[in-house]
């Protein structure tokens, strides 16, 4: 709910979006889901990106920039409290998987 949370949680919190919507044939392949910020994600809607205006940024490589992704885990990993929120769990074992895979490749 906007009304009770900081402004800067919309803007800046992450989530995961379909590219192409559910309502409109989108599937939950990885192929058409995209991280974007949960006020980008809300202002979308059941609308495709050209519909939008919007364009699709290309993959990044993590050694440039991880998005504080190593951060957080750093953070998960010295308070551990904070996996009793399952939001949360669910993020860090993502980021747990997709910073060992950009290790393994040698992206990071």
């Amino acid at each position: 709910r906007m009304d009770s949370c900081h402004f800067a949680f919309w803007e800046f919190a992450s989530t995961v979006d379909h590219i192409v919507p559910v309502s409109r044939g989108g599937t939950g392949e990885p192929s058409n889901l995209a991280t974007t910020s949960m006020l980008r994600n809300s202002a979308k809607a059941n609308f495709t990106l050209p519909e939008l205006g919007w364009p699709l940024w290309p993959h990044g490589k993590m050694g440039d920039w991880d998005g504080l992704l190593g951060w957080f885990v750093s953070y998960v990993n010295s308070n551990s409290g904070v996996l009793a929120d399952p939001y949360l769990r669910r993020w860090f074992s993502a980021a747990k998987i997709v910073t060992a895979e950009a290790t393994s490749s040698h992206q990071v």
